[in-house]
């Protein structure tokens, strides 16, 4: 084997070149899944998957005589591997759009101060800057989770955001609901007859 590069998708940044030794190495720690792609050349790529040699068969390691021995943990690596990569991939639109997620935590801090002004303000204020903490604390796991191959991390900030997302929705239906009452109100109680 002679130099390698890889990169975890089309999109992501070469990393290389390595000797096939070190290309292997990573393969074995999880740090080149089978979804990633693989050059020579550094331009020319090519699916882990299809280089022939690079991971064991599925649940086998070859030893130092370059035999093929059954092991069971490889196979949980490679799975393992390949769940992080996947998932990995569904958050990397995430990752990509936190700036915009930081900029809805700000614009919800400064609806605070509006908030407050108003009669029902002063019961709901807390739930703008509950959701700003809730975003803010989302995006730096996601951050983190990303960039350090961190699965914890990634899982903690999914689960911020569906937060997030819960009292939005909750909001939501409040909201309408408060419409409807208030519609229902003026038609029935306020509305002047002729």
């Amino acid at each position: 084997m002679g130099q390698y590069w890889f990169k975890q998708s089309e999109g992501s940044p070469a990393e290389g070149p390595f000797t096939g030794a070190e290309i292997k190495r990573r393969a074995a720690l999880g740090e080149l899944t089978q979804h990633s792609l693989v050059s020579t050349d550094n331009s020319k790529w090519t699916r882990a998957s299809e280089v022939r040699g690079l991971f064991p068969a599925h649940g086998a390691v070859h030893n130092a005589d370059g035999v093929a021995e059954r092991h069971e943990e490889s196979a949980a690596t490679t799975n393992t591997s390949d769940w992080f990569f996947l998932l990995k991939r569904f958050v990397e639109p995430l990752y990509k759009a936190r700036g915009w997620i930081i900029c809805y935590e700000i614009l919800l801090l400064l609806s605070v101060p509006v908030l407050v002004l108003s009669v029902w303000g002063i019961f709901v204020v807390w739930v703008p800057v509950w959701c700003a903490q809730v975003l803010s604390s989302g995006a730096q796991h996601l951050r983190r989770g990303y960039e350090t191959n961190n699965a914890d991390d990634l899982r903690i900030a999914l689960k911020k955001l569906g937060t997030f997302f819960t009292i939005m929705g909750i909001l939501a239906v409040v909201s309408l609901f408060v419409v409807i009452l208030g519609a229902v109100s003026y038609f029935f109680l306020v509305r002047p007859t002729r």
